[in-house]
């Protein structure tokens, strides 16, 4: 496995408060994903490898998944939506 679950948008401006940070920001990126990459992190079983390229790829022809995926020529490639932080820390 290679996490649990996402911290949310309010838990990092809480941990970023915590720490005494200020002027909280936040933009949104778009990052491009190749699969296989992706995939190989979380040290899959070959057989639930199979299975999530298997899923993935049912949504090349159709966005099933919102991921916007498509292939270039062998590889494999979503697009995934995230949140950058940013945070001051106060001079001392």
């Amino acid at each position: 496995m290679s996490h649990a679950r996402t911290l949310g948008r309010d838990e990092f401006r809480e941990m970023a408060a915590v720490a005494g940070l200020s002027g909280f920001e936040d933009v949104p990126v778009t990052l491009v994903i190749d699969f296989d990459e992706w995939i190989d992190r979380a040290f899959p079983t070959p057989e639930n490898r199979e299975r999530a390229r298997s899923m993935m790829e049912a949504c090349v022809a159709e966005d099933l998944c919102g991921l916007k995926v498509w292939k270039e020529g062998d590889r494999l490639k979503f697009e995934r939506q995230s949140l950058l932080f940013r945070a001051v820390r106060p001079p001392r």
